[in-house]
């Protein structure tokens, strides 16, 4: 199941409730929902939303969409003071949830997209906490070695002391005309020194 953002709710000063597009172009997006949150909305979706594109998720007895200073009185005050949450904001979710969908890996560019943010350094803010990601990235390579049959060398008697310790061997380029016949020594990817 997916959500598509494609407009904005915003309550000015005077009361006035204006509903317009999002503010830049990257703010309209779908995105994936995790299966565990489907099955939690799948409720609420067949009550109120019946297969109505338009139709709001979460709405007051009433209808129609929820009211900011309502909400927040009657219902995020209440849940966050008790076990201890005062500080706690709504938009920390949007924070918590950025962060988490770092920690899965997933690149600046997904959560741009996912968050709706039309700059790089936006996004990055959610990977501050991801740096056990570089840990999980390291073993998730091996696991891929490994399936591609490549030996880890554990069966080994006679490993080297520095275990997981890799040589760098410099390679040579195969002659390319830009290079005038000459061939160049490479680093890893292949660029030239």
């Amino acid at each position: 199941m997916t959500v598509t953002v494609r407009r904005k709710q915003l309550r000015l000063s005077s009361g006035e409730v204006i509903e317009e597009g999002p503010k830049t172009s990257a703010s309209r997006r779908t995105i994936a929902l995790p299966g565990l949150l489907v099955r939690g909305l799948s409720r609420p979706i067949d009550r109120y939303v019946a297969g109505a594109d338009n139709a709001f998720v979460f709405t007051p007895t009433a209808g129609g969409p929820v009211d900011r200073n309502n909400f927040r009185n009657r219902v995020w005050l209440p849940a966050t003071t008790g076990p201890g949450f005062d500080c706690l904001r709504f938009h920390d979710l949007r924070h918590t949830a950025g962060t988490l969908a770092a920690q899965t890996g997933a690149t600046t560019k997904g959560l741009m997209a996912r968050l709706g943010h039309a700059s790089p350094q936006a996004a990055m803010v959610y990977q501050h906490a991801a740096s056990d990601r570089d840990r999980r990235t390291a073993e998730g390579l091996a696991e891929m070695a490994l399936e591609e049959g490549v030996d880890d060398g554990s069966d080994e008697a006679d490993a080297p002391a520095e275990a997981g310790r890799v040589d760098f061997v410099p390679r040579t380029c195969p002659e390319r005309p830009d290079t005038g016949g000459q061939q160049q020594t490479v680093t890893d990817g292949g660029c030239p020194l």
